[in-house]
């Protein structure tokens, strides 16, 4: 059973997750590359730091900072593509329900799906917000002083 439902979900989630994999990726190898010609790694270089020393402790740490935010705009991108994949795939969900209720042209479904879409999307990007301030607390310490 549990293999029947694998092999049910594979192109689901291929079609769900093409898109926003490959524009994280392709954010992540710009972002690797602009902060590998910076200053401070040819000095760890040059010091004689391995290569696993830099990339721990120096580009991850700075690559991941530019990274969660669109992480967060990501979620709201999978939220819709979720919505398009349970009614092309017929799964039920709450894309299956708002696109059945509009159908039906019933309202009081379409604005309740429609309002905790809205606060999912609101909840992920200020979560995100708070994660991206304590990864990189230097740059928004200014905005965040309370006085």
């Amino acid at each position: 059973m549990i293999i029947n439902v694998f092999s049910h979900m594979v192109l689901p989630v291929i079609a769900l997750e093409t898109s926003p994999t490959t524009e994280v990726i392709r954010l992540v190898r710009h972002s690797t590359e602009n902060i590998s010609n910076a200053n401070y790694i040819q000095a760890a270089i040059i010091r004689g730091f391995s290569l696993l020393t830099i990339v721990r402790y120096h580009i991850i740490h700075n690559v991941i900072v530019p990274i969660v935010p669109i992480l967060s705009l990501q979620f709201s991108t999978l939220l819709t593509l979720t919505m398009g994949i349970e009614v092309v795939f017929n799964w039920p969900g709450l894309g299956q329900l708002l696109v059945t209720s509009l159908r039906q042209q019933d309202y009081s479904v379409i604005s309740g799906g429609v309002i905790l879409i809205g606060a999912l999307v609101i909840t992920i990007n200020m979560l995100s917000d708070v994660l991206g301030v304590m990864m990189n607390s230097l740059k928004y310490k200014d905005r965040y002083v309370f006085r």
